[in-house]
């Protein structure tokens, strides 16, 4: 880079010095593009107006802004072309993963509105949008994950906090009963029932929309 930098003042030199400039307009616009491409900045580059104002330390500056997430190398590194320096991330729209039962997917689409409280922040409920529910299932589980998107305008929400989801699905009257008085039988799902006579019979039971703590039965 240092050399390239001095190739630079060499070819501006001459292109301002020489009566038929023409000539050396080509080198130096390669030397100059050389310098872009090696990630300095336009205004880098106007500075550089003799070899002694040179410095062989050389500042590189981001085309992205974000906040630094990692830092991969350390003074003194010897850094090969497509090494990893920092891994900057922009904070104004962060990723959320809520996990999912495989049972519970036809409730859930695309696109579909979501509420998140961030427990980090006293269950702060903020609104979020559906992006992406994967179609593989996590190792050994029956779990799907699903991706949220939310606005985060003043970086308050970081990598690593645990939120919980709330989905709004369409309502429908039914029968609700607990999640535990369900059996599973060999025939199926079935639920004790007290009969006329004031004693208790077991039947079998169709089951809809479930979850952790209550189950729909729609026959």
């Amino acid at each position: 880079l240092f050399l390239a930098q001095k190739e630079f003042v060499m070819a501006k030199k001459l292109l301002n010095d020489k009566k038929n400039n023409a000539d050396y307009l080509p080198i130096y616009n390669a030397t100059r593009n050389k310098l872009l491409l090696w990630g300095l900045t336009q205004a880098q580059i106007d500075s550089y107006q003799t070899i002694n104002n040179l410095s062989p330390i050389t500042s590189i500056f981001s085309k992205v802004s974000g906040t630094i997430q990692s830092v991969n190398s350390k003074e003194g590194d010897v850094l090969m072309e497509g090494t990893s320096i920092f891994q900057i991330v922009d904070l104004r729209k962060v990723w959320l993963e809520a996990e999912a039962f495989s049972s519970d997917l036809e409730f859930i689409q695309v696109g579909q509105a979501i509420e998140c409280y961030i427990t980090s922040f006293k269950n702060e409920k903020v609104k979020g949008t559906i992006d992406f529910i994967s179609p593989e299932l996590q190792n050994n589980s029956k779990i799907n994950i699903v991706r949220v998107i939310v606005d985060n305008p003043e970086y308050k929400y970081k990598p690593g906090m645990l939120v919980k989801f709330h989905v709004k699905t369409k309502t429908a009257e039914g029968l609700i009963v607990p999640f535990t008085s369900l059996l599973q039988t060999e025939n199926g799902t079935a639920v004790w029932i007290q009969n006329k006579t004031g004693g208790f019979e077991i039947k079998r039971v169709t089951v809809g929309t479930k979850n952790t703590e209550s189950a729909e039965i729609i026959n």
